[in-house]
């Protein structure tokens, strides 16, 4: 289990304008239960990032935002509350309501060991040495 002083050592490097470009899938900022999340039917129904959860208005969408967008509705339910409280407890750390309007560029920024990094330009070698420091 990650210390709390470790969720916020990473979310400082953090601006709210990057806090809404970040992946929702397979991104350790964002676990639930000590694991991260991805939900298939909603990258199925392209929710992939922080912005596409929240309103015009800042605020996180109601339910009934997302049933019609959400392409099959097997445990949909359960899978917004998940999100909603995972997502909440980061957001209430920023203030994203000046960038929901404008139009967020996609990211593909995600959190390393040894900080973010955009993952377009990294080579092999990136990789590589990530993983050899997992396993050794």
């Amino acid at each position: 289990m990650k210390s709390i002083y470790y969720v916020r050592w990473s979310l400082q490097w953090f601006s709210s304008a990057n806090f809404i470009q970040q992946p929702l899938w397979n991104n350790e900022i964002f676990e639930y239960q000590e694991k991260s999340i991805s939900f298939k039917n909603w990258i199925d129904s392209n929710i992939l990032y922080v912005k596409d959860l929240f309103n015009y208005d800042g605020e996180f969408k109601k339910l009934h935002d997302f049933s019609n967008v959400l392409v099959n509705k097997s445990n949909w339910l359960c899978e917004y509350l998940v999100l909603k409280n995972v997502v909440m407890r980061r957001a209430n750390l920023f203030d994203i309501k000046p960038y929901i309007l404008n139009n967020v560029t996609k990211s593909l920024r995600f959190a390393f060991y040894n900080g973010f990094h955009c993952i377009i330009d990294k080579k092999c070698k990136f990789f590589y040495e990530i993983l050899l420091s997992k396993k050794f």
